[in-house]
C-alpha cells in the first residue's frame, strides 16, 4: 500500500495529508501511471514505481477522465464536469503540447479548511524491572518498573489544508475517444473533434446551454454520446440525477463532419460501452442496441429488471 503526499511548501510530510482521488482513473503509459488530485492541493503527475515519480506539475483546475496514446496523455479540464478545456501533455517530460481553448478557464475555485492530522510522537516506555523494591511501610517486596526506551504514539495535529468548493468533476466528466489522428471530447457545451497533433478543430457540434454528456464512444464510423439537458443547470453524476424535469437522449454523429445522423429518446442519463458490434447503454436497466453502425438504431426495450437485445 503506497500513501501519495503532495504538500503545501514548508509543511512536513509527517503531517501533510494525503491525497484525495476520489476514484480518480488512473491513465497508463507505458509501465508508468499517471495520477492526479483534483480536489486538495492540485497536482497530476507520471509514477514509475512505489516510491518515484517521473515528473508531476502543480495544477489549478479539476480534471477530467483522461486517455493516453503514443506517449501523449489527453484530459478535459477546468470547470463543472472537467470539460471547460482540453489539454495534451508529453507524457516523457509532462510538458503541455497544445491546449483547447487557447486561452485557458480560470483557476477553479478553493477553500482553505482546517482538519486533524495524525503525527507520530515519541512516547517514554516503562516495564517490568527484574529487581525488587521493599514497601517501607509494609516491608512487602514489590515489583519495580524500569525505562525501556521510547516507542511512538499517534495524536492529532491541525494542519491547514486546500478543498476544491466541488470536488472530483471527474465523476460527471464525459470521457474522451482517441483514434489515430483525432480527439473527441465536450468542451465548453460543444463536442468538438480535434487533431491530435495541434489540436486543431476540424468540427464541433453545439449542445444547448443546459445540455451536459454523460459518456461517449466511436464506432469506425459514428461518434454516439448520451445528452442530459439539466433545467437546473447543476452538472452532476449519472447516479445523482434525480430531477424529473430532465430529459435524456442518445446521438450520433458522422465522425468526418460531426452531422447527426440519428437520436434516440431515454429515460435516465447512463453510460455507453461498445463490444462485437453491438452498442451497450446502462442507466439502471441494460440497453442493447445494435448493429452499432445501423443508421436507425432503436433502443430495446427493458425493465429495469430486464434485458433484451434488438
Amino acid at each position: 500500500m503506497v500513501r501519495i503526499h503532495h504538500p503545501l511548501p514548508g509543511m512536513d510530510l509527517d503531517i501533510s495529508p494525503t491525497a484525495r482521488f476520489g476514484g480518480y482513473p488512473m491513465a497508463c503509459t507505458d509501465e508508468s501511471l499517471v495520477v492526479a488530485d483534483e480536489t486538495t492541493n492540485r497536482f497530476i503527475a507520471l509514477i514509475t514505481g512505489q516510491t518515484q515519480q517521473k515528473w508531476h506539475r502543480d495544477i489549478q483546475n479539476s480534471l477530467g477522465v483522461p486517455a493516453v496514446r503514443d506517449h501523449v496523455l489527453y484530459t478535459g479540464f477546468g470547470g463543472p464536469g472537467g470539460v471547460s478545456g482540453l489539454v495534451a501533455v508529453d507524457t516523457e517530460n509532462g510538458k503541455p503540447l497544445w491546449t483547447y481553448p487557447p486561452n485557458p478557464p480560470q483557476p477553479d475555485p478553493q477553500q482553505l479548511i482546517q482538519i486533524q492530522s495524525p503525527k507520530a510522537v515519541p512516547v517514554p516506555v516503562y516495564g517490568k524491572s527484574d529487581k525488587t523494591v521493599t514497601d517501607p511501610r509494609t516491608g512487602r517486596q514489590l515489583e519495580a518498573m524500569e525505562f525501556k526506551g521510547y516507542g511512538t504514539q499517534m495524536v492529532p495535529v491541525p494542519v491547514d489544508q486546500p478543498y476544491a468548493t466541488e470536488p472530483f468533476q471527474h465523476w460527471s466528466n464525459s470521457g474522451l475517444v482517441v483514434t489515430k489522428d483525432v480527439v473527441y471530447g465536450e468542451v465548453d457545451h460543444k463536442i468538438v473533434a480535434l487533431g491530435r497533433e495541434e489540436g486543431n478543430v476540424l468540427w464541433s457540434y453545439p449542445l444547448g446551454p443546459h445540455d451536459v454528456v454523460s459518456s461517449l464512444v466511436a464506432t469506425p464510423q459514428h461518434l454516439v454520446f448520451c445528452i442530459s439537458t439539466l433545467l437546473s443547470g447543476k452538472r452532476e453524476p449519472v447516479w445523482a440525477v434525480r430531477d424529473k424535469t430532465t430529459t435524456n437522449r442518445l446521438v450520433a454523429v458522422d465522425l468526418k463532419e460531426g452531422k447527426e445522423v440519428w437520436y434516440q429518446n431515454v429515460p435516465r442519463p447512463g453510460n455507453l460501452a461498445l463490444s462485437n458490434g453491438l452498442l451497450f447503454f446502462t442507466d439502471g436497466a441494460l440497453h442493447v442496441l445494435g448493429p452499432a453502425e445501423d443508421s436507425a438504431v432503436k433502443v430495446a426495450k427493458a425493465s429495469d429488471s430486464e434485458s433484451s437485445l434488438r
